[in-house]
């Protein structure tokens, strides 16, 4: 069955392209966009089964995220950028995953790259970073970081929203609606268990897209 059936395709492109005048405008996603994407699961097409997403193949991703970026690029941009962070699901510790992901409507977004400074502290990291080109970040619940730590790792570490400063960054001529700002921690306390080192853990949880 495919991830996204072919009304909710036709639904969300629908209000996709009705707001992206809006999303331009304020340079994001307008919350009726966000909304409609949210209820249709495309902030989470590459979430695992077994966190109550639909663990979507290759190629129902893509087939989702073209019928939404039909209505709005902008729109279609943040559903690939929301739906290929809830992919790293299948590798955080499961009772992690299960509060990050409580709801196969959450998003999840950021920058893998490793621009911030992790330095150990008991049981996780004291992070300090600044990241460009925050895809979508002002909807998200939860946003990742990359981060080069004191005890020789690199890590993408999982903040709460709360604990993200947003840098009004992004004025640009096209792509307007992804939001794609700057934004900030500082000193913010990430768990090691909200850490994932890249290239190294094998999935937690049976998901073929991660062996993908």
């Amino acid at each position: 069955a495919s991830a996204l059936g072919d009304l909710g395709r036709l639904s969300v492109g629908v209000i996709a392209a009705a707001n992206a005048d809006a999303a331009d405008l304020a340079r994001r996603l307008p919350p009726a966009t966000v909304a409609a994407m949210a209820d249709a699961g495309l902030f989470t097409l590459c979430l695992p089964v077994a966190y109550g997403g639909p663990g979507a193949s290759p190629v129902e991703v893509i087939d989702a995220i073209s019928a939404v970026a039909s209505g709005d690029g902008a729109a279609g941009w943040c559903a690939a950028i929301a739906s290929t962070t809830s992919s790293m699901a299948a590798f955080l510790d499961p009772e992690v995953a299960a509060v990050v992901y409580a709801s196969p409507t959450v998003a999840t977004g950021g920058v893998f790259a490793p621009n911030g400074v992790g330095v150990r502290d008991g049981a996780g990291y004291r992070v300090t970073g600044r990241w460009q080109w925050g895809s979508g970040t002002q909807h998200c619940s939860w946003i990742v970081g990359g981060a080069r730590c004191d005890d020789g790792t690199q890590r993408v570490c999982f903040f709460p929203a709360a604990d993200v400063t947003f840098h009004d960054t992004w004025y640009t001529s096209g792509m307007r609606g992804s939001g794609s700002l700057d934004f900030s921690v500082d000193g913010v306390f990430a768990a090691a268990d909200r850490t994932i080192q890249p290239e190294v853990p094998l999935p937690v949880v049976a998901c073929l897209l991660a062996r993908f």
